[in-house]
């Protein structure tokens, strides 16, 4: 959901540069028309410097170098004391979860309950530099935002960050502040949301029309029909290559595939069907299969369980590691019906995943088409 490496990036540049205290409190970043009001004694950098300002002859930095830090960031706005122990900083990208989302104002409780915790599930395997403390939803009168409190290991002391991140007009907006000095107070913490509660948009952009098509596709051998979003590239089988129905290779620009297996072993009989057991029987399956899987090289940090009238599944998300020692990322779909398993597995090439691509896996079970549910037979 979002990339935090380049923090070491920003804490060399603030300990090497200085610049003029702002003569205002009042900040508008033209591009986002978004404005925000910052306390006066702040030190403030932006991307809009001609790189006249003495802060550049003084301090023998050029523009370029600070724009190379702004574009390595995705930052647009940088802040800090006068002391050089805190700072402040805004990055803002646009990406196909940020496009998919759009704007957070735009979503119901449940949707920015199940957005909060896939960036917890995200945020808490990111980066061996980073600890994820505690993260809850904060709204100010006209934007919702996720709050998210970390620990950053750098340098000789761990240091405390605060983030708080909204969708806005199809970008994402995070807005961060780094203690150097010890734990961040009651008071910083407080100057921090005073921040947040200024920040107004004066452009609010209608979400565009979704012109993806969710194709339908039929694997005769399953009697199986499903709908998977164009934005992948969908190959079928026949099931005699390692239990493989099908393929999808994302094709927007995000590396990552999609593959459906199906087989039936003593195990599937004897459950028979995921929609036969209730939510409490299907969360001790989840869990033991979770522990049970610890034995493998898979590192499962969660599971969700979806339920419907006709199938119920389990979604676990865990980091698999390849021969090369890289980690993966990858959600994995599991259910059992009529006696067969269904796995369906989503891996994001890049380490991460992504929002955008797990729901349409998410829709894409849900919309499967099975023939009628039987009763299990009889224990011999």
């Amino acid at each position: 959901m979002k990339k935090l490496s380049v923090l070491l990036i920003m804490v060399v540049i603030l300990f090497t540069a200085l610049s003029l205290p702002a003569a205002a409190a009042d900040y508008t970043i033209d591009d986002f028309s978004m404005q925000l009001s910052l306390p006066d004694n702040y030190l403030i950098y932006t991307r809009n410097m001609t790189g006249s300002e003495p802060v550049f002859q003084k301090y023998n930095l050029t523009k370029a170098q600070i724009d190379d830090w702004f574009n390595q960031s995705n930052a647009y706005f940088l802040a800090y004391n006068q002391e050089l122990t805190q700072s402040f900083y805004i990055e803002i990208t646009e990406d196909i979860d940020t496009r998919d989302i759009f704007n957070l104002n735009y979503c119901d409780e449940q949707k920015l309950a199940e957005i909060l915790k896939f960036g917890q599930r995200e945020l808490a395997l990111e980066s061996e530099s980073l600890s994820l403390v505690n993260s809850s939803m904060y709204g100010t009168a006209t934007i919702p935002y996720f709050y998210y409190e970390f620990i950053f290991h750098e340098g000789m002391e761990d240091s405390p960050l605060l983030n708080y991140s909204t969708y806005y007009n199809g970008r994402s907006f995070d807005f961060y502040f780094i203690n150097y000095d010890g734990e961040i107070t009651a008071e910083q913490s407080q100057l921090l949301q005073n921040i947040i509660n200024s920040v107004k948009f004066s452009v609010t952009l209608d979400k565009p029309q979704d012109t993806s098509i969710n194709k339908q596709y039929s694997i005769k051998e399953l009697g199986l029909n499903l709908d998977l979003n164009d934005a992948f590239d969908v190959r079928l089988s026949d099931g005699t290559d390692d239990n493989g129905f099908l393929t999808a290779v994302a094709i927007d620009g995000t590396p990552g595939f999609i593959t459906l297996e199906a087989w039936e072993d003593e195990r599937s009989r004897q459950i028979f069907s995921f929609a036969n057991l209730p939510e409490a029987e299907l969360k001790t399956f989840a869990e033991d299969f979770t522990v049970a899987s610890l034995q493998t090289n898979k590192v499962y940090d969660d599971y969700q369980i979806y339920t419907s009238p006709e199938i119920n599944f389990v979604s676990f998300w865990y980091y698999s590691k390849k021969d090369d020692g890289e980690l993966v990322r990858v959600q994995e779909i599991y259910t059992v019906y009529n006696g067969k398993v269904f796995r369906i597995i989503y891996c994001g090439m890049e380490g991460g995943l992504d929002w955008a691509h797990s729901n349409m896996l998410v829709n894409m079970v849900k919309s499967f088409d099975l023939p009628a549910a039987q009763k299990a037979p009889p224990a011999a």
